[in-house]
């Protein structure tokens, strides 16, 4: 009888999961550790290592196979009209082959590489990257150098420079969707981005996350992803700032941008693979694992309305997304063997964290009779880590107002008269708010109100000399409302003291990130 149940068991789990879109297209007796779609999807390739096999992605017949060992990458691009797939060898060597269709049938022919590179002796390349657009071609050395290749359209001659600064090992390189910028990626823990056209160092990012050996990749042409800590990832722009920080509550083992920057995909230890919309700052779902096998590599077509993945095993899935694409609280309870284990995940969400910042500002108030005006300066420091969106911080303000020559007269401070006075103010306040961005992490609305204690006096300041009066505390009171744009913050605010009373002010500085 039990033998019989788990017999069961096992034929309405194969049920469950071929009903849950799980498409097994290929079979092989080799792992797969890489996948390429062809642009207009209607192929696909993988390879083991030594072979690159091409598929037809309709009927899933095998279509050519290309012997070449020890192969170190290769990518579909385009020649003008034409498909091309191209390849390079650990030990140096170029290869590229036109996608035709002959007969009705889809082939691959080998043709005269169109640019030559004389790589004969270089035997210790570690990576390869090509560009999107295919006149870059990028190759890690194994003395932790860089040599990037421009290819000339009129000849089959290439030029060549040597990038240089990494003191590790590089593990990845990754060019941007318009092949103005080369990131690179070394075990040490730095990024390096460099200008493609003159060959110039842009920015390091150092102290990221690559222990996993995941990374750092162009999400677009302006912004950068690579993993913050085993679990969480990053988002920097091209001046280097983070502009946000998520954390996937599982071990990353690759990240892989999506249509065009504005979605990403994650493969965790447990083989799911989530999906983030980066705009918006939100999980919008997972694939779920589909063998038990471990993932080795999966892929979008371009308008990621199809997924492959391959395995560990050597199988190879294709899905179409939008039917395996589940919501972060459907996991099907099957695969879950614990129910402490799905409400964990079913009650998981990404932390969006932010980034504490320094405001330094200037302004202005306009304040009660007889006084006219004053000039402000304010440090601010927010504390959003932890809080996104909202903060909690610190701050102090100075403030000097001059006064209306027409309303004070004979004013006695410290037993002197005078007819024009300053008023000097210092205050003492806790901020809290909300910092609310609508789009990307660049441009942001800000409401804030402030809570402290305010010391006032009054006091002749002039070049010659200089009297203060005797100080009196106050409580203070602030609310208001503004917005920002990088590093640029402006504020329109309503005061209120216990001497002042009602005073509107503005101030404009720069918010400086932190962390």
């Amino acid at each position: 009888m039990k033998v019989f149940c788990v017999k069961i068991s096992g034929i309405l789990l194969n049920i469950f999961l071929c009903n849950f879109c799980i498409a097994q297209v290929v079979k092989t007796p080799f792992p797969i550790n890489k996948l390429s779609w062809s642009h207009n999807n209607e192929a696909f390739s993988f390879s083991e290592g030594n072979n690159i096999f091409l598929r037809d992605s309709k009927t899933y017949e095998l279509l050519n196979t290309i012997n070449i060992k020890n192969i170190s990458n290769f990518t579909f691009s385009r020649e003008g009209e034409k498909q091309v797939l191209l390849a390079i060898s650990k030990d140096g060597f170029f290869f590229v082959y036109n996608l035709e269709l002959k007969d009705g049938k889809l082939t691959l022919t080998s043709q005269q590489p169109y640019f030559s590179i004389n790589m004969s002796n270089r035997r210790n390349i570690s990576q390869v990257a090509f560009s999107e657009n295919s006149d870059y071609i990028a190759l890690a050395m194994e003395d932790n150098s860089i040599n990037l290749f421009f290819k000339l359209r009129i000849s089959k001659q290439a030029f060549s420079k040597k990038l240089s600064g990494h003191w590790s090992s590089i593990y990845n390189l990754g060019f941007s969707k318009d092949s103005k910028y080369l990131v690179s990626t070394s075990s040490d823990g730095t990024a390096m981005v460099w200008d493609c056209g003159n060959s110039n160092q842009k920015i390091i990012l150092r102290n990221i996350y690559t222990e996993n050996q995941v990374p750092a990749l162009f999400l677009n042409n302006s912004n950068i992803i690579c993993c913050d800590s085993e679990s969480s990832f990053a988002v920097y722009n091209l001046n280097g700032e983070k502009q946000l920080s998520i954390n996937t509550l599982n071990k990353i083992r690759m990240i892989k941008p999506m249509l065009t920057g504005r979605y990403v995909s994650i493969l965790t230890d447990e083989n799911e693979i989530q999906i983030y919309d980066i705009s918006n700052n939100k999980w919008i779902g997972y694939i779920p694992k589909c063998s038990a096998s471990m993932v080795t590599d999966y892929q979008f077509n371009k308008d990621c309305t199809y997924i492959l993945i391959g395995t560990q095993d050597g199988c190879i899935y294709k899905y179409v997304l939008a039917e395996v694409l589940l919501h972060p609280n459907e996991k099907p309870k099957k695969i879950i063997k614990e129910t402490s284990e799905l409400n964990k995940i079913q009650t998981a969400r990404p932390v969006i964290e932010g980034r504490n910042s320094l405001v330094l500002s200037a302004g202005t108030s306009y304040l009660q009779s007889p006084f006219l005006f004053s000039l402000n300066l304010d440090a601010q420091f927010r504390y959003r880590k932890k809080l996104e969106p909202f903060f909690l911080g610190i701050g102090l303000e100075g403030q000097l107002g001059f006064s209306k020559d027409s309303e004070i007269q004979n004013y006695r401070l410290n037993g002197e008269k005078f007819n024009n006075l300053n008023i000097i103010t210092g205050t003492l306040y806790v901020p809290m708010g909300i910092q609310f961005f609508p789009g990307n992490r660049n441009f942001y609305f800000i409401f804030v109100c402030k809570g402290g204690v305010r010391i006032t006096e009054l006091a002749l300041l002039s070049k010659s000399r200089y009297i203060i009066g005797d100080y009196e505390t106050t409580y203070y009171v602030s609310g208001g409302t503004g917005f920002g744009y990088r590093f640029f913050e402006t504020t329109v605010n309503l005061e209120y003291d216990g001497i002042g009373k009602l005073n509107p002010s503005i101030y404009a500085g720069l918010n400086f990130k932190m962390g």
